[in-house]
């Protein structure tokens, strides 16, 4: 069996069976919750949509970071760079609509803008990856909280909208096309699969992704090869940010209409628990999204009702990749030789 099925596996059983620990002893009606988690989704569809919707930026955020990874770069930006494309598509579509555009063109421009700007902010950080490598994690993420903290300024202050309560900015109208009127779904989990299959065969298919992926185990062999090293170092890290971009364009596009503060709700984080679980293969990426996502939902559904917190999901969360990550310890007994 494949290492990221086998993960995928255990992530899922680790998830039935913490459910039904923190139901236990965090709810006074565990089983009542054990069976809305797991039967509700079928029986309203509202909730799936929810669930569907909500996986597709996991996803692209998750395809950002596998191709990091894959490559041997690594970022802990992708958080402040999904809130930042938030911001930055949600600013565009309400200028372009105040100037009188199309919504078409709305939409276009706006996600573009978002994608390109999260794309911008990974230039600083393929920079220091190519030179002090060991400083990139602390940088990166110093940068992401930085992104967060500006991002939340501009949404509380110059950009809020006044005229609601929400600390938000103000809304606009374009919106992603709907697949079907039956079931309200937007084209973002469409999206979402044609990014995962177009990643898929280019790592498994095509002579550039090998090559990456060769890069990614050994850079010193593949310098020693010729391969163009610094495309390597500079271009999965911009093409990371890329996608964590489209990723915030499509949550704000999708639904939303606008940036409420706070709103990325850790999606740059959870993408790098998914990347771990699917083993940085893109083919199982939905899988791993699609489980995070439905604990996501289904405990902010639960705790709406008062039966737990949304809180435990980070403990439920925080296991689960304790379990698929943690290697088992290797004991090799040494056999005594009888003495003669």
């Amino acid at each position: 069996m494949h290492k990221a099925a086998k993960r995928i596996i255990i992530a899922s059983f680790s998830l039935a069976v913490l459910l039904l620990v923190v139901s236990v002893i965090f709810s006074k009606q565990p089983f009542q919750v054990y069976a809305l988690f797991i039967i509700k989704p079928f029986t309203n569809m509202r909730i799936l949509r929810t669930i569907i919707e909500n996986t597709a930026p996991l996803i692209l955020c998750g395809l950002g970071v596998i191709v990091m990874f894959r490559s041997g770069n690594y970022s802990l930006a992708g958080e402040g760079q999904v809130y930042s494309a938030m911001l930055g598509t949600a600013v565009l579509a309400r200028y372009l609509e105040i100037q009188n555009f199309s919504a078409g063109i709305e939409l276009v421009f706006s996600i573009i803008g978002g994608t390109i700007l999260a794309g911008v902010m990974s230039i600083p950080i393929a920079i220091v990856g190519s030179y002090k490598r060991d400083n990139v994690l602390l940088i990166s993420f110093m940068l992401s909280q930085a992104i967060v903290f500006i991002v939340d300024g501009l949404i509380a202050g110059p950009l809020r909208d006044l005229s609601n309560n929400l600390v938000a900015t103000a809304s606009f109208a374009a919106r992603l096309p709907i697949i079907s009127s039956s079931f309200p779904l937007s084209i973002a989990p469409l999206i979402a699969i044609v990014a995962t299959l177009v990643q898929w065969f280019f790592f498994e298919h095509t002579p550039s992704g090998i090559m990456l992926t060769l890069y990614g185990r050994n850079a010193v062999y593949a310098r020693l090869q010729g391969y163009p090293v610094w495309i390597f170092s500079w271009i999965p890290v911009i093409i990371g940010g890329l996608l964590h971009g489209l990723a915030g364009s499509l949550i704000v596009t999708a639904s939303y209409g606008r940036v409420i503060r706070g709103m990325s709700g850790g999606i740059g984080w959870n993408a790098i628990g998914i990347a771990l679980i699917a083993a940085n293969k893109p083919a199982f990426i939905p899988l791993a999204a699609l489980l995070f996502t439905w604990l996501d939902t289904m405990t902010q559904y639960t705790s709406a009702l008062g039966y737990i917190s949304f809180t435990n999901t980070i403990v439920i969360k925080a296991l689960i990749l304790l379990f698929i990550t943690s290697k088992t310890p290797e004991f090799h007994i040494k056999k005594r030789i009888p003495s003669v």
